[in-house]
């Protein structure tokens, strides 16, 4: 007989929030494919992460621009 101990998982709220050292400086968000993301329904939580954080730091990262490596749709 086999025993199966199932451990809960929490995700976390939010990422430490960066700041940049220079106030000068601004920053450009390099994003990987999000056809990737978009295409595969188990993906999506991923991509929503990631646009999350940028939307999250925006401000205190100065973000000027999010670049795409790929095709947004297929």
């Amino acid at each position: 007989m086999h025993s199966v101990f199932f451990v809960p998982i929490s995700a976390q709220d939010r990422a430490d929030q960066q700041h940049l050292s220079n106030e000068n400086s601004f920053s450009m968000i390099l994003l990987g494919d999000p056809q990737g993301y978009t295409k595969y329904d188990i993906n999506q939580p991923l991509f929503d992460l990631c646009t999350a954080w940028i939307a999250d730091n925006i401000e205190n990262l100065k973000i000027k621009a999010v670049l795409c490596t790929g095709d947004i749709v297929e």
